[in-house]
């Protein structure tokens, strides 16, 4: 039994972390990225491969380096989303910004979707 338990310790170490403390991965978004959105689109979310803290996420809508909207996700939105309406976008290249934490291990994650308003 002792060499099991050693063993599996062993494992452990030699392996790496378990797979529960893996970073956060996003799996779907809108807009997607590279995409085309029209101007009307009034809805954003990020979609998670697990839970997040909605009260320490944030969106922000920056074009050419400045920020134009900062958006704070909806509290009823599912455990795994970040969901925000958003006001009309004029045409251009945009960066949707998002920053939240894992439920799990409260990891902090970042990222960037990048998309165009025709």
């Amino acid at each position: 039994m002792l060499r099991i338990a050693l063993a599996v310790v062993v494992a452990l170490l030699l392996g790496g972390a378990p797979a529960w403390s893996a970073s956060m991965q996003v799996m779907e978004s809108l807009p997607a990225a590279h995409s085309v959105m029209d101007g009307t689109q009034t809805e954003f979310f990020v979609r998670f491969d697990g839970p997040v803290d909605h009260n320490a996420s944030r969106f922000q809508i920056m074009r050419d380096g400045v920020v134009v909207q900062t958006l704070r996700p909806r509290l009823s939105s599912q455990p795994n989303v970040l969901y925000s309406g958003v006001r009309r976008l004029e045409p251009g290249s945009y960066v949707l910004h998002w920053n939240t934490r894992s439920m799990r291990d409260q990891e902090a994650a970042a990222g960037d979707i990048e998309f165009t308003v025709r």
